[in-house]
């Protein structure tokens, strides 16, 4: 199997982060999750209903996912997607 066919994305934002400024996207992103989660936050600890709160709590975990699968998302400045550690 050659490199052409395993470089795909399956998002608009994978491609962003493989384009040669893959590493601004990056902490562009990463900056709008955390500023997402920090609002959510604040709600929940202003108090919510409780129906809310849960919505709010499952909200937080996916920001919190995304932003951690962002942060570890191998980018290049060259637009080519370099392999994770340990591969």
């Amino acid at each position: 199997m050659s490199n052409d066919q395993l470089d795909f994305r399956m998002t608009d934002l994978e491609e962003r982060l493989a384009a040669p400024d893959g590493m601004q996207v990056q902490a562009e992103t990463l900056s709008t999750l955390a500023a997402a989660g920090d609002r959510i936050s604040s709600r929940m600890a202003a108090g919510l209903p409780p129906a809310e709160y849960e919505l709010a709590q499952k909200v937080y975990q996916g920001l919190a996912a995304a932003h951690e699968i962002t942060s570890i998302f191998p980018v290049s400045k060259t637009g080519m997607i370099t392999a994770v550690k340990g591969d």
